[in-house]
């Protein structure tokens, strides 16, 4: 003989069994589950920019725009790649200055960010340059 009894054998598939469906009965399973249960992840498309995300993010206004007075706000879009720099930068709104617009675009690929921003498309960042008076 193989050293198993059939009998144990089959008394303890009948227990297994009979937990099993008092757990489904009273909802064991369900509260297993739930308590298991993580947060959705969030669509990473059309993201604003979090500066929470940021570990260095600095924007210097244009020298030449800043002796001229030229102010105005320019929105870009980017994503992160999977080592959380920022990639394919483009401009969504113009300043009507090529010095502005032209000052964030060069300057986003220099941003270090959270390693978890990893892979996040589309996001969208704003940026006022206005000089103080």
């Amino acid at each position: 003989m193989n050293g198993i009894n059939p009998k144990t054998t089959r008394i303890f598939l009948t227990k297994l069994i009979a937990l099993g469906a008092i757990a489904l009965i009273f909802g064991i399973g369900e509260t297993i589950h739930r308590g298991c249960a993580t947060e959705p992840e969030p669509n990473p498309e059309n993201a604003p920019f979090d500066s929470r995300d940021c570990i260095k993010c600095y924007v210097a206004y244009p020298k030449i725009a800043k002796q001229q007075g030229i102010e105005g706000t320019v929105e870009v879009a980017f994503d992160v790649n999977n080592n959380g720099n920022p990639i394919n930068i483009r401009l969504v709104r113009s300043s009507g200055s090529r010095e502005l617009d032209d000052a964030l675009i060069q300057q986003v690929p220099n941003f270090q960010l959270d390693p978890k921003s990893a892979g996040r498309k589309n996001i969208r960042l704003t940026v006022n340059f206005s000089i103080k008076k």
